[in-house]
């Protein structure tokens, strides 16, 4: 996979979130000289959240087809390979739903191909894992071959046998290919192929909270809201802001998640948030992400709504196979840039 040995990297991804991050490894694994380029200053969507692999609950509230369900699950099942190369920690814990009906809820997910059994009078799937978004991202961008810079990149520009990212500190840098792994950054200049593919994505602002309260034995899930075990407290998350692309946090929001999130796990109807964050996420009409070419030398890893982590291993492989010239397989179809 290299490129012009003048060129600085073989492969620039822009965007060091879930997606950007896990294509960034895996491009390098495949032997390319990779360059991972974030901005610095404001914390990426992938850092603001909850870490969760979970095809089940995910496809059961977003009422997913079968043939969806299957997909969120192979993406998942994707992850511990990647895992065991990068470092990344998979934690294996199952999920709950602590909301009503929970024996319906268990027929609902085993209709889905899913592992489901009542358990402590909730519905619990094994099929749901986590993973602690701090450390998964720091074991990516980490990873053997990866360099990574601190840079707001403000254009993309052909440059003889590549690509020149005009960036904000006046260093620019060159890559024989490039791919645009952050949907948030609809500003950033570049050919029509590229101002027509960021032009199809949503921006969706969503607000998360810890709370130190003693933690559930697993991710409890409800209608709207989710808690979830972290060290000696909870992630407690999180909102849906369709059109939102502020970072404030609004206390009263936080604190109606913190009710809501009471009645899953009784603990919190008399805690306090120690701190509260927002970000910005991505996301298609069909709610997949964009993977694959734009045109020639530019490629797309980008906007997976709010299933960033879960869909990470996925888009990685199917953005790397891309690169290579290799045929797209069904699944790569599904999240391919020209479907809209």
């Amino acid at each position: 996979m290299s490129g012009s040995a003048g060129l600085a990297a073989d492969v620039a991804v822009v965007g060091a979130g879930a997606l950007g991050a896990a294509t960034a490894a895996e491009l390098a694994a495949m032997g390319a000289r990779v360059l991972l380029i974030d901005r610095p200053g404001s914390p990426n969507a992938s850092s603001v959240a909850a870490g969760m692999l979970a095809p089940a609950f995910e496809s059961v509230l977003e009422e997913a087809t079968p043939e969806r369900a299957a997909l969120l699950k192979g993406a998942r099942d994707l992850w511990p390979e990647l895992a065991a190369r990068t470092g990344v920690e998979l934690i294996r814990d199952g999920a709950a739903w602590a909301g009503p009906e929970p024996r319906k809820m268990a027929e609902r997910l085993r209709t889905l191909g899913f592992k489901a059994r009542l358990k402590d009078g909730k519905a619990f799937t094994s099929d749901d894992w986590r993973l602690v978004p701090s450390q998964a991202l720091a074991a990516l961008i980490d990873a053997p071959g990866v360099r990574y810079r601190r840079a707001q990149v403000e254009g993309l520009e052909r440059s003889g046998d590549g690509w020149e990212l005009a960036c904000a500190d006046g260093e620019p840098s060159r890559a024989a290919r490039v791919v645009v792994a952050t949907g948030v950054h609809k500003t950033m200049e570049g050919p029509r192929a590229l101002k027509r593919t960021l032009a199809r994505v949503s921006l969706i602002k969503g607000q998360i909270a810890r709370v130190r309260v003693t933690p559930p034995p697993c991710v409890l899930r409800g209608e709207g809201v989710y808690v979830v075990p972290d060290g000696t407290g909870v992630l407690v998350g999180a909102t849906m802001e369709p059109g939102q692309r502020d970072l404030l946090v609004d206390e009263r929001v936080i604190t109606e998640l913190i009710r809501r999130a009471s009645v899953l796990w009784p603990p919190l109807a008399t805690a306090r948030a120690q701190w509260a964050r927002a970000g910005v996420r991505g996301a298609t009409p069909d709610g997949l992400p964009l993977a694959g070419e734009i045109e020639d030398g530019l490629f797309a890893a980008l906007a997976p709504r709010r299933n960033g982590w879960l869909l990470a291993a996925m888009i990685a492989r199917i953005t790397t196979a891309s690169l290579s010239g290799r045929k797209p397989d069904e699944d790569a179809l599904r999240f391919s840039p020209s479907r809209f």
